[in-house]
């Protein structure tokens, strides 16, 4: 079965991506992955908290 993982960081700018391209972990995110460089946020913020039950 294929995963999609999904995540998001709160008060991340697109100005950051490049300093996030030099730690290890992030860099191989970006490369194998997706992201959005430009959005319209919502304010107040709408992020919900997760439960995770097993």
């Amino acid at each position: 079965m294929s995963k999609l993982l999904v995540f998001m960081i709160d008060a991340l700018c697109t100005s950051d991506l490049e300093y996030m391209r030099t730690l290890p972990n992030f860099n191989s995110i970006i490369e194998r992955g997706s992201y959005v460089k430009h959005l319209l946020p919502v304010h107040p913020a709408l992020t919900y908290c997760c439960i995770h039950r097993s």
